[in-house]
């Protein structure tokens, strides 16, 4: 099948919202490839090695709350990682005494990356 034929099949399956294409080995491929070059940068920066700075910590919980898994525990002396995190770095942007680095990744200044119009309390309820 030519580029011509594949736009033009493309174009008319979009103007008649069909869906007639076979994503599956596509997603499947996309996936793979996500999931590989996610994991070689993550190790890159050696995320999996969480850590908190509990002379810096308030014990606010905020890291804890903000977590979409859960997988952030508090204790009174320390902060603990679960299995189950998803390196989406919430808690690290979430913590305003910058206590949290992953690896490599730390939050240096007091700048989160959270959308403008969404505030914390929004967030974690």
């Amino acid at each position: 099948m030519t580029l011509q034929k594949k736009t033009s099949d493309i174009i008319n399956a979009i103007l008649t919202k069909e869906n007639t294409f076979d994503t599956s080995r596509q997603y499947r491929i996309s996936k793979k490839l996500l999931t590989t070059y996610t994991k070689v940068g993550l190790n890159l920066y050696k995320v999996n090695d969480k850590n908190a700075d509990m002379s810096k910590c308030t014990q606010c919980g905020i890291c804890e709350k903000i977590c979409p898994v859960n997988a952030v525990k508090m204790t009174e002396s320390q902060i603990h990682f679960q299995k189950d995190c998803e390196q989406c770095f919430a808690c690290i942007h979430g913590c305003k005494q910058n206590a949290i680095s992953f690896g490599k990744i730390i939050k240096k200044d007091s700048n989160s990356y959270r959308h403008p119009d969404v505030t914390l309390s929004e967030i974690i309820g």
